[in-house]
């Protein structure tokens, strides 16, 4: 199929309308906002025609609405997202129709946005895309808090006082053990200046940081 990209600044509750209307199996929707109220007809007419349609929002109290039952409870999939700290939104506004059609831009799906200078842009058939909105997606339906929680709340890196937010990155060797297992090193790096402030956790034990790990399961 032809790949295509098409990009829109006016109408743009419209054009996210006719997309959605279009769809021919299933829908997944991250939002940051959205006003339920305009999307309501179009996503029950989906729902009735067996149009699988699965919807994350940022955990706010306008995105709270007796609507969403109705629509729960016709088989849409809801999930919240609060974000664990006083700051930060999950903040995405993108759509995947059918695994084919992927929306995404600047525009808040809600009344407020109609005023605004907003962009969408829709790109059809493009692999690459799709993959990686459908793997974002699926983190998001699939996150806990707690993991919220570590990715908001990094170790600081005290070496050299730079007080920069530590990570740890698994990194395979090339060599398999005999029934396949593969060995990796736990490298805590720091995201300020990831070049300098690396260090094998195998040699940090009397810190006790992170042991050498061994990974079962063959690659």
């Amino acid at each position: 199929m032809e790949i295509s990209t098409e990009v829109y600044f006016d109408n743009l509750e419209e054009v996210i309308i006719t997309e959605l209307s279009n769809a021919k199996d299933k829908i997944k929707i991250a939002l940051g906002w959205i006003t339920i109220g305009i999307y309501f007809d179009t996503f029950m007419n989906l729902l009735s025609k067996g149009i699988k349609i699965e919807l994350v929002l940022n955990d706010v109290d306008s995105n709270r609405s007796p609507l969403f039952e109705k629509l729960t409870d016709a088989g849409l999939k809801l999930k919240y997202i609060l974000m664990p700290g006083e700051y930060g939104h999950m903040h995405h506004k993108f759509c995947i129709i059918d695994e084919i059609t992927v929306l995404s831009g600047s525009y808040n799906w809600t009344k407020n946005a109609r005023t605004n200078f907003e962009n969408i842009i829709i790109i059809r058939n493009k692999t690459v895309v799709l993959d990686k909105f459908v793997a974002e997606f699926d983190v998001l339906k699939s996150i806990k808090k707690l993991r919220l929680n570590n990715l908001q709340n990094l170790p600081i890196c005290e070496r050299h006082g730079c007080h920069g937010k530590l990570v740890n990155i698994l990194i395979y060797g090339r060599r398999l053990e005999k029934y396949g297992e593969a060995i990796g090193d736990v490298l805590s790096v720091c995201c300020e200046n990831p070049n300098e402030h690396f260090e094998i956790l195998e040699e940090a034990k009397s810190k006790e940081i992170v042991k050498r790990v061994r990974c079962r399961g063959k690659l």
